[in-house]
């Protein structure tokens, strides 16, 4: 009897100890249920249902089947997937007779096969209030309760209203797929999950400050205003956010596309980008960076949300400046000019990489610049990838550049110059001011494009490097890349190469010399080219000896001080003459010619000293 109340007493006690975890179980359930049937007051009957789809654990798609009529569908609505691959074919089909009843498909320059919408169904997008969205993202007791901590909607319209405002909340994941939007903002707020929009229409996107773990952006367009292409004023700002993994933007239409001071710890890849602005100043990259199959420039005057843009001329529309990127940057298959037309180049296309730092590679191939591409002050730690080779499965590809484009490359830090030696791999004229680079690469015989396409013979070295560096502006002059090409020849083993470039810099220092009124330094340089090659053809110092020689010869043979001192030919007086401190015979010291032939001789005297003069300042160093 004692050995069973000690078991009841322990039973009980237990029993008391879990009593509220127990409670707490049976409770946890209503609880649940209490919160997915509550909502406010002030919520319509739609935005309830939508609701209880969301905190059921569905996705929130929900929209009124009873309309399909294309007049009544706001965009942007379903479409069949995407194919992987973009090509120039699929750009033309983008254009075909059969998108032109949807005039904002244009607006996707690089939009894939032409899709057939003749097995989808229209839909008509459901209205719900930007406060609808707020109190279910930001009222702990909604949030939640949201399955999974991420909550997905699906073809539902909130932009008839002005903005959504998310800033300095704790978020859920959030997915909006086929959703039309305002202005929304989520400036440093942090979203336990990732950032998904797919197939969206939003007014602009700022999060100034958000930390997020993954960033997908797909077939968006930030129409600002509204208006149609190619005047979509919509921004997507993203400046000083925290990117704990990828950014991924693929097919999106905007005016700015702004990553500046942020921080991205995963890739970042653009794809398909139509914008009239990407910054990315003093961004982190901590892994590879890939701008690809994008186009990207001003059209005179644009308006975005936040920034009037009414000198194209003065703009960076792609600006990279004092970014790092921890890996390589690839900017592939862009087109960087005047959102209108590529032929009004005179207009944006201004790329901006000013200061940045590079810690892999730049690779610029198949990508055409008609404006400027400033790499100023930048450092590259490995290779600027100007072309790709092709191999047996892929096709070469090379930078193009428009007529008026410029290279800036003042004050940067290239570890290889990767590309043939082609003219047409480079812009007419290039800023190189204190640029210091390891190497230029180049593999013999490689093809540098596509199979129908065929770039001009490689130059040999002696060729290349001297007219690479005319390339640079005449004037101000400056002797810094001409020494540190020579040097670099030097140390390759090109030594004639090397000899070309020393010829070109001092040519070029004597037209400045001579263009500056400078009449003593152009004189001088003047002579020194011809008397010695600026000290690397010393053998036109040979030349002239010999000359002066023969001509002196001929001319003391017909001297009367020839016929006296028996010397019909001259030529062991002539050579005494010409070359100074040496002495042949002590008589031709004594020997004096006459008339006409004394005034040549003091040409001729003059002459060897000259010439003797230059050698010897040659032969020491310092006429190079």
């Amino acid at each position: 009897m004692a050995t069973a109340r000690r078991r009841l007493g322990v039973l009980l006690a237990l029993a008391i100890l879990l009593a509220p975890s127990l409670g707490t179980c049976a409770t946890a359930s209503p609880d649940y249920d209490k919160v997915c049937a509550e909502h406010e007051a002030y919520w319509t009957a739609r935005e309830v249902s939508l609701w209880n789809e969301i905190c059921s654990g569905k996705s929130a798609d929900f929209y009124d089947p009873a309309s399909s009529a294309l007049s009544r569908l706001p965009l942007p609505f379903r479409r069949p997937p995407l194919l992987d691959a973009w090509s120039s074919q699929a750009q033309a089909n983008a254009k075909s007779e059969k998108t032109r009843s949807y005039p904002y498909l244009s607006a996707l320059p690089f939009l894939p096969v032409a899709p057939d919408y003749s097995s989808y169904s229209l839909r008509r997008l459901v209205s719900v209030s930007p406060q609808f969205i707020r109190d279910i993202l930001a009222s702990p007791r909604y949030k939640n309760a949201i399955p999974n901590h991420k909550l997905e909607v699906d073809s539902v319209d909130v932009a008839s209203y002005s903005e959504i405002r998310l800033d300095r909340l704790s978020l859920p994941g959030l997915s909006f797929k086929d959703v039309t939007l305002p202005m929304v903002t989520m400036a440093d707020s942090v979203i336990n999950g990732s950032l998904e929009l797919d197939n969206v229409r939003v007014k602009s996107l700022y999060m100034e400050g958000l930390t997020v773990d993954n960033v997908r952006i797909v077939l968006t367009m930030f129409t600002g205003a509204g208006r149609m292409m190619p005047v979509y004023n919509g921004v997507l700002d993203a400046t000083g956010s925290k990117i704990n993994g990828n950014l991924h933007v693929f097919g999106v239409v905007a005016c700015k596309v702004s990553l500046q001071d942020a921080r991205v710890a995963g890739s970042a890849y653009v794809d398909g980008l139509s914008a009239y602005l990407l910054d990315f100043r003093n961004g982190q990259f901590s892994s590879a960076v890939t701008l690809t199959g994008s186009h990207l420039g001003v059209q005179g005057k644009a308006s975005c949300d936040d920034t009037e843009v009414t000198d194209a001329l003065k703009l960076a529309n792609v600006n990279f400046e004092g970014a790092h990127f921890a890996s390589t940057l690839k900017l592939i298959n862009d087109e960087f000019s005047d959102a209108d037309s590529a032929r009004r180049h005179d207009l944006g296309g201004y790329v901006g990489l000013g200061s940045a730092l590079i810690g892999g590679s730049l690779e610029i191939t198949g990508s055409t610049f008609y404006s400027v591409l400033d790499l100023g002050g930048s450092e590259i730690a490995n290779q600027l990838i100007l072309a790709r080779e092709g191999t047996k499965g892929r096709s070469g590809a090379a930078v193009r550049w428009g007529p008026d484009a410029t290279l800036f490359l003042d004050n940067a830090k290239i570890g290889t110059f990767y590309g043939p030696r082609v003219k047409a791999l480079w812009p007419k004229q290039i800023e190189i001011r204190n640029l210091s680079f390891k190497a230029f690469v180049s593999k013999e015989g490689a093809l540098w494009s596509d199979p129908g396409e065929s770039l001009p013979g490689e130059l040999p070295p002696v060729e290349w490097y001297p007219y690479w560096l005319s390339l640079a502006p005449a004037r101000p002059f400056s002797p810094q890349p001409y020494e540190a090409v020579r040097a670099y020849l030097t140390a390759s083993g090109e030594l004639d190469a090397a000899t070309a470039v020393g010829i070109k810099e001092k040519d070029q220092l004597r037209n400045q010399q001579c263009a500056n009124h400078k009449v003593v330094d152009c004189v001088l340089l003047w002579m020194s080219w011809a008397t010695i090659g600026y000290g690397y053809r010393l053998w036109l110092s040979v030349g002239w000896t010999i000359f002066f020689v023969i001509a002196g010869a001929m001319v003391f043979r017909k001297t009367e001080a020839a016929y006296q001192n028996s010397m019909p030919y001259g030529l062991a007086y002539s050579f005494e003459t010409f070359i100074p401190f040496i002495k042949l015979r002590e008589r031709h010291s004594k020997i004096e010619a006459s008339g006409k032939a004394r005034y040549y001789f003091y040409i001729h005297k003059l002459a060897g000293w000259i010439i003797g003069l230059f050698l010897v300042a040659a032969v020491s160093g310092l006429t190079k």
